[in-house]
């Protein structure tokens, strides 16, 4: 079988951790049938004057039409992106952005399947190559795209619309199937495929070994949070929660995002700076080891899906304490490894958080509560 992936959301060289969850989920299909990415990014003219007006957009000029990432060959066609402007169009715009690329792809060798991630507007621009080449759509859903970002009537619409058009959709959590289905799409056609967890890079390691390595304080107790600092990822809850909590515990952001320099000036203001630490973007590999420097991961998330933060953190051993959304509650099977809290109430947050701190977790009970959840299953299904 030959397939084709469209999606955003996959690494390039300058954001090599983009869907990094994308890229090991892909890596292990490709083992199972041949596969191509068409991952585009927003265009931005190559012009050096113009790049220093905008550098949040301008370093998409430095990615290349193609390159192999995980062995897997993946082409970067361009698409118009308008900032906070016209987001209705923004599905037809991603379309003709990748148009050419796919056609001249599936001219040189046909593809058997089209696989698109991420509702809109990645899956509503496949929907139209798909009828355009008669082939079969598979669509993969994640959580915000559906839950947060598919909120507008316009993009609600346009959303339901694709979703309609694919032979299969993918949900990564009970919840996003429930939700899917009152989009209107078939519950025949919806299939649960949760997400996976490299068990071999994320194990449990000593936690003074760990905060060595970091350049961390062997003392104190410290949370952890690890996603984009962005508020659908509720790190401005976390921090809420801080100030409630006793001076001997330290929260670690690893992540950038729109809300840093706020948060960095909330807790400056709060008389938090000593206790909070901005880490910034790390690489994946990397990850592992602050995950096992915490004592408790947080996820104070406000929506999600599947969140691969989870995962990753109990399969280095950690207790994590979240927000009932999405899958969450049950990965977190009813506090055998970790607690929830409602979503958007720092109270209890910091409540659930002082609790957890106090806990003796098991970090092989917490592991084999994913030892199930790899890639390799995931892809499989």
């Amino acid at each position: 079988m030959r397939a084709l992936i469209i999606t955003n959301l996959f690494p390039n060289r300058v954001e090599p951790g983009r869907g990094v969850f994308n890229q090991q989920q892909f890596a292990e299909l490709a083992k199972r049938c041949d596969l191509t990415v068409v991952a585009p990014v927003p265009w931005f003219p190559k012009a050096a004057w113009l790049r220093r007006l905008a550098p949040r957009w301008s370093k998409y000029a430095q990615v290349p039409d193609a390159e192999t990432i995980a062995g897997i060959l993946v082409h970067h066609p361009r698409y118009l992106v308008i900032p906070n402007a016209a987001r209705a169009l923004y599905g037809w715009l991603f379309f003709l952005g990748v148009r050419r690329t796919v056609q001249r792809l599936h001219r040189e060798t046909p593809f058997d399947v089209i696989l698109a991630t991420w509702a809109y507007p990645d899956v509503f621009g496949a929907a139209l190559l798909a009828r355009r080449l008669r082939r079969p759509l598979v669509a993969k859903v994640h959580g915000s795209d559906i839950h947060l970002f598919a909120r507008g009537p316009v993009r609600r619409r346009m959303t339901a619309w694709a979703l309609r058009q694919a032979d299969a959709v993918v949900a990564v959590s009970e919840p996003l199937r429930e939700a899917l289905v009152r989009l209107g799409v078939d519950p025949s056609r919806i299939v649960l495929i949760p997400n996976g967890v490299d068990r071999e890079r994320f194990r449990s390691k000593d936690r003074r070994e760990a905060r060595q390595v970091l350049g961390l304080s062997p003392e104190g107790r410290r949370i952890v949070f690890v996603g984009s600092l962005v508020p659908v990822k509720g790190p401005d809850l976390l921090l809420e929660a801080m100030r409630r909590l006793p001076g001997d515990v330290c929260v670690s952001f690893v992540g950038d995002g729109a809300l840093q320099e706020g948060l960095a000036r909330t807790a400056q203001a709060a008389g938090l700076n000593g206790r909070v630490q901005f880490a910034g973007r790390r690489p994946h590999a990397e990850i592992p080891l602050w995950l096992c420097a915490a004592d408790v991961v947080c996820l104070p998330s406000r929506s999600e899906g599947c969140p691969n933060a989870l995962l990753e953190a109990l399969a280095c051993g950690r207790p994590v304490v979240a927000t009932a959304v999405g899958a969450i509650p049950g990965l977190l099977r009813s506090g055998e490894c970790g607690l929830v809290v409602p979503p958007q109430q720092p109270e209890a947050l910091a409540e659930a958080l002082a609790s957890s701190l106090e806990e003796p977790w098991s970090p092989e009970q917490i592991r084999r509560a994913v030892l199930a959840n790899g890639w390799e299953e995931s892809a499989g299904r």
